[in-house]
């Protein structure tokens, strides 16, 4: 309606509570986002990073890796 009316109406969106909201409140709207992209939004993650957050197992399971052909060795 705000919109139409060619008013400027400010919302704040906030991802960590899930919710947008008008400042005078008369707009509040909860919403739901798969956690795996919370994480990513609330942290800056691309899908790089999101990798790298496994950089020590990814480490591990390289170490393993045999020389030739690329069998793990235990």
């Amino acid at each position: 309606d705000d919109a139409e009316r060619g008013a400027n109406t400010t919302l704040t969106v906030d991802l960590e509570a899930q919710r947008i909201w008008s400042e005078d409140e008369e707009i509040s709207i909860d919403f739901v986002i798969e956690p795996g992209r919370r994480h990513a939004l609330l942290n800056g993650l691309d899908d790089i990073g999101l990798t790298l957050e496994d950089e020590n197992d990814i480490s591990v399971f390289e170490s393993k890796r045999s020389e030739h052909g690329g069998i793990l060795s235990f």
